[in-house]
């Protein structure tokens, strides 16, 4: 009868530890699965933040070439002002003449 037993409690045994291997190994493929996926979102979450950055730079860039040309603008309107200002230090009534004679551009 304990053979028997011993022989019962084998053949359970080694059901259940096929049927524990088959579990895990499924519960093993379906994670790996999700890091896999879950990898790639990172991936796909990279590239769209770097091009992201891209665009960014990309308008940084621009807004500093319109500060330049303001800047520019400005300091040729400044000089303007002050041509326009000497005008009246060399003794011109008039700023159209002066502007005129001196070949200063209002613009």
């Amino acid at each position: 009868m304990e053979e028997g037993n011993f022989v019962v409690g084998l053949i359970v045994a080694l059901i259940l530890g096929i049927w524990i291997g088959i579990s895990f190994s499924k519960t093993e493929g379906e994670s790996s699965g999700y890091w896999f996926a879950t990898a790639n979102q990172c991936s796909t979450d990279l590239g769209q933040a770097n091009s992201d950055l891209d665009q960014a730079n990309s308008n940084l860039d621009r807004a500093n070439a319109d500060l330049e040309q303001i800047t520019w603008e400005y300091e040729d309107y400044k000089g303007h002002t002050k041509d326009m200002l000497n005008c009246f230090d060399d003794g011109y009534s008039d700023w159209v003449d002066c502007i005129n004679d001196n070949s200063y551009s209002l613009w």
